[in-house]
């Protein structure tokens, strides 16, 4: 079993106090655990804010709506962009 060390600023003079030392542990326990909870909160909001602002997670929204009243929105996305290659084919066929 490890032995319990005294926190540095313990009086030098006095014996250590095990109960007192357990106290301050356990409220630097607490602490801790407070801070990681706030910092998973924050973590949790960021990808919330990040994912909410990515344009695929925009897309993915767009189709399930779509979806939802009965349209393809992948397909039709799909036929927009083919329409844009073929115009983008065709204005550089004219360039050359």
């Amino acid at each position: 079993m490890q032995s319990v060390t005294p926190h540095p600023a313990a009086p030098a003079k006095e014996p250590p106090d095990p109960a007192r030392e357990a106290e301050r542990l356990a409220a630097l326990l607490a602490e801790r655990r407070a801070e990681l909870t706030n910092l998973q909160e924050s973590l949790r909001d960021f990808k919330t804010r990040y994912a909410e602002q990515d344009r695929l997670y925009r897309l993915m929204l767009e189709a399930d709506e779509a979806a939802t009243a009965g349209h393809d929105r992948l397909a039709d996305e799909a036929r927009r962009l083919d329409r844009k290659i073929v115009k983008t084919r065709n204005r550089l066929a004219h360039l050359s």
